[in-house]
C-alpha cells in the first residue's frame, strides 16, 4: 500500500479491507472526491483503475460529457441477471456525484 502511494501521489487515499463487494470501494472514492477541497471547481469525474494502460486518449474515446458514461456492460448474462458493467473506467459530470453514489448504495 505505501508503495502505491508514493508510486502514484494521489490527492487523497484510503485503503479499506473487507468491503462486501467492489460497489463500495467506488462509493468510498466518490465521497473522497465529494469531500476534497476543490470538488466545487470540478466539472468532470474519471475514475479509473490504476492497474491498467490506455492507448487512446480520453478526449479520443465516445464520451457523452454531459452524462455518466460507462466503459461497457458486462457479459450479457451478468448484465440480464445484476445489470453489472465493466469497472475499467466511469466517467460523469461532477452534479452527477451525489445521485452516483445513491444509486450504487
Amino acid at each position: 500500500d505505501a508503495a502505491l502511494v508514493r508510486i502514484l501521489n494521489p490527492r487523497a487515499y484510503i485503503f479499506e479491507h473487507g468491503l462486501r463487494n467492489i460497489v463500495h470501494s467506488y462509493i468510498s472514492v466518490l465521497w473522497l472526491i465529494r469531500r476534497h477541497a476543490d470538488y466545487e471547481r470540478l466539472n468532470i469525474i474519471i475514475l479509473t483503475r490504476f492497474d491498467t494502460v490506455y492507448y487512446q486518449r480520453v478526449t479520443e474515446l465516445d464520451i457523452a460529457w454531459d452524462k455518466t458514461n460507462f466503459a461497457f456492460r458486462d457479459e450479457q448474462q451478468n448484465w440480464l441477471q445484476s445489470q453489472k458493467i465493466s469497472d475499467l473506467f466511469h466517467v460523469l459530470p461532477a452534479q452527477h456525484v451525489d445521485p452516483l453514489i445513491t444509486a450504487f448504495d
